[in-house]
């Protein structure tokens, strides 16, 4: 996750008892030793729709198990599914969901070859009923796969072709809203076009943000997506008061959460991460860049520290630096090469991996003269 997956789930209309009875009458016809293909017609059809009620639910529960962190029981639940069917028991538009999640679970785990893979299992057949949504999330899959991986001008390419899919849903247009808006941020920092993408990005984020604001629905996730994009685009234009006013509105709109599933967990660390930036003074600077690590290790108690930590470690050298405290900003340091020095960059929060990074760097070696070594090849457990 892609940090950004699964903003909002199709939840089934059965009921946790049909759940079960679907999955108990499946199993009865596994112990009787019995293959849907051995059935006569009418029962053929009725075992084939409980499969694909049954796949319905694995995929609700694999999305379900991601959105709460547990990546690895999402894959489990999904590859023990598709091992269980027999060749040719289920058709390939059937387990489209089922392969597109399990891709979003590879690239939650930074594994990109395998979440190309895992797209590419699921071939759309032009004219039957359903195909153009599964199309759909398929091209989105794949644009939060390309952007994981720096791909960025591709990645554009599948999120501009998302949003000029007449007829959306509203949570699927704000969801990709918010993907392309930071992306145009990323593309921006990158100095394409210049000013161009930056004013799309305003332009289509703030429509929404209205819309949602006459419609009194700011409580939607969507909402929040849209806000950190809107904080993103207002510090990079420079208007850092605006900007600061968005992110306490961030701020206390995640406090009231109860809970936050992992995708409020990565905007409430990326919201913290902004106020960081937007700091009034040195000290203001220093305690929000510690809150930052804080709250990481809240959300992720057990999982190593990962890019985006280290980048925050070198805000804290800078900070401490100028603070005249040279042994913490030296430990600091020390910290950001331990965590970078073995990752790649990572790309799920705008400029983290590109031109928040590359600007703290440049910062701290023309201040202290420290330099960070190359980059490695280490690959990660956890997007935040």
């Amino acid at each position: 996750m892609i940090a950004d997956i699964d903003s909002q789930v199709k939840y089934s209309q059965q009921t946790p008892v049909q759940a079960i009875s679907v999955d108990l009458r499946y199993r009865g016809l596994r112990q009787r030793g019995l293959s849907i293909t051995e059935h006569n017609s009418g029962t053929r059809v009725e075992s084939l729709q409980f499969l694909r009620q049954r796949a319905e639910i694995k995929y609700q529960q694999s999305v379900m198990l991601r959105l709460k962190g547990n990546i690895l029981d999402s894959v489990h639940i999904i590859e023990t599914f598709l091992s269980s069917l027999n060749n040719m028991e289920l058709a390939n538009g059937d387990l489209a969901a089922l392969h597109l999640s399990q891709a979003t679970n590879h690239a939650y785990c930074f594994n990109f070859k395998e979440a190309h893979q895992e797209i590419k299992k699921w071939i759309p057949v032009y004219g039957l009923p359903g195909q153009e949504e599964h199309l759909w999330d398929q091209i989105l899959c794949a644009g939060r796969v390309l952007r994981g991986e720096g791909s960025f001008g591709e990645a554009k390419i599948c999120f501009e072709s998302c949003l000029r899919t007449p007829g959306l849903r509203q949570y699927k247009r704000l969801l990709v809203t918010s993907a392309l808006a930071d992306l145009y941020c990323e593309l921006d920092g990158l100095r394409r076009e210049k000013d161009t993408y930056l004013s799309r990005a305003n332009i289509m984020v703030g429509l929404e943000i209205e819309k949602l604001k006459l419609a009194s629905s700011q409580h939607l996730k969507g909402y929040r997506r849209l806000l950190l994009s809107h904080v993103e685009i207002k510090i990079k234009q420079g208007y850092r008061d605006d900007a600061e006013d968005l992110i306490r509105e961030l701020l206390a709109r995640f406090g009231s959460l109860q809970e936050l599933d992992v995708v409020d967990r990565l905007g409430h660390v990326r919201a913290l991460i902004a106020f960081a930036r937007v700091s009034p003074s040195v000290c203001d600077a220093l305690h929000r860049w510690n809150d930052v690590l804080v709250w990481n290790r809240c959300y992720n108690p057990l999982e190593e520290e990962v890019f985006t930590c280290g980048v925050v470690y070198l805000f804290l050298c800078i900070t401490s630096y100028n603070l005249g405290d040279i042994d913490q900003s030296m430990e600091s340091f020390n910290k950001a090469v331990r965590v970078i020095g073995g990752k790649k960059p990572q790309f799920l929060i705008p400029g983290v991996g590109t031109y928040l990074f590359q600007s703290v760097s440049s910062c701290v070696e023309s201040t202290t003269g420290w330099r960070l070594p190359p980059f490695g090849n280490g690959r990660h457990s956890h997007p935040m």
